[in-house]
C-alpha cells in the first residue's frame, strides 16, 4: 500500500472546518482544553491539535468527541 505524503488542500480544509466546529462546540460549553480533553480521554496535545485542524484522528476518537458533546458526527463533518 503507498503511503500517503501529503494530504490534498481539499482535505485539509476539511479537517480545519471540522476543528473549527469542534473549538466552537468546547468554547460553547466554557470548557478550557484541558478539562475537556481529560473528560474525552485524549491527550491536550492531540485535542489542540485537532480543533486546529493540524491533526488526522482516528474515527473512533472523532465519535467519542462527538458522543462528549452530544452531537451527530454528520453535522461536526458537514461543511
Amino acid at each position: 500500500m503507498k503511503k500517503i505524503r501529503h494530504w490534498p488542500k481539499n482535505y485539509r480544509a476539511e479537517l480545519k472546518g471540522i476543528g473549527e466546529k469542534l473549538y466552537s462546540l468546547r468554547l460553547a460549553r466554557n470548557e478550557s482544553l484541558q478539562k475537556a480533553s481529560r473528560n474525552m480521554k485524549v491527550s491536550p496535545a492531540i485535542l489542540s491539535k485537532i480543533e486546529k485542524g493540524q491533526q488526522n484522528f482516528r474515527l473512533s476518537t472523532f465519535f467519542r468527541i462527538c458522543i462528549y458533546y452530544q452531537v451527530e458526527p454528520r453535522d461536526v463533518a458537514s461543511s
